[in-house]
């Protein structure tokens, strides 16, 4: 599928969705209207009512519709992603290495998975962890992210050469298997454990460790001054 007709697609996916809420909302209010009309006057017209009825039936016919129709476009998609891929990948063939971004994804999700629990910082699950490293991304510097492109570009460096190998071997007739290789980014970027509405937890906890610092400084100068009242 091409990248104008994925867009198209999408688009009128999410129309779709949009038009049933906006039917199932519409038979909602049809249905509003007919109880309280009828609590106000319990005379009410039987014309209109067959109306209010036929309208209802109209539109949640057209919800349904309109949600299957959309349904059915998305799982279209997805069926033509997996056969795609499960007839394209050649599970003997290098793999090729993560984007940069994949990379120092998972470099920070490790990174705060470690240090969030010794600092009593409550755990990030999936959610909240894929937010975070999507700021923590868009935070880095120029320069910093520069580290992490310049890996990439080495790593494909090795992963095309690896690819040619492979495609010569496969010539040659010889059994090989190079999907084992792994790819190893060697970047390490300074990972601030807080997240930016923690600020508050941020003061609390390092202001802690302020204290115990403070405290430690003054056990040893206490030490100090005793043994040289000692010594004298």
């Amino acid at each position: 599928m091409t990248k104008d007709l994925k867009e198209a697609k999408d688009s009128l996916v999410a129309a779709l969705f949009e038009l049933t809420k906006a039917a199932e909302t519409a038979a909602k209010a049809t249905v509003d209207f007919y109880n309280h009309a009828a609590a106000v006057d319990a005379t009410i017209d039987t014309d209109f009512s067959k109306e209010l009825v036929s309208a209802f039936e109209s539109l949640t016919g057209s919800a349904i519709n309109l949600k299957r129709s959309a349904t059915e476009l998305e799982e279209t998609e997805e069926e033509s992603v997996v056969t795609k891929k499960k007839k394209n990948v050649d599970p003997n063939a290098p793999k090729k290495p993560p984007s940069s971004y994949l990379a120092f994804s998972s470099y920070c999700r490790k990174v705060l998975g470690e240090k969030r629990p010794e600092l009593n910082l409550p755990q990030l699950y999936s959610n909240d962890m894929t937010k975070a490293i999507a700021e923590k991304w868009k935070l880095l510097d120029d320069e910093e992210k520069a580290k992490w492109r310049e890996q990439y570009d080495l790593q494909m460096v090795s992963y095309n050469k690896e690819k040619e190998d492979y495609s010569v071997a496969k010539a040659e007739g010889r059994d090989v298997n190079m999907s084992g290789i792994n790819h190893s980014y060697i970047v390490e970027t300074p990972i601030d454990p807080y997240l930016p509405e923690e600020s508050d937890l941020r003061v609390k906890i390092e202001g802690k460790d302020e204290k115990k610092k403070e405290k430690k400084e003054k056990k040893k100068k206490k030490k100090k001054h005793v043994e040289a009242s000692q010594e004298l």
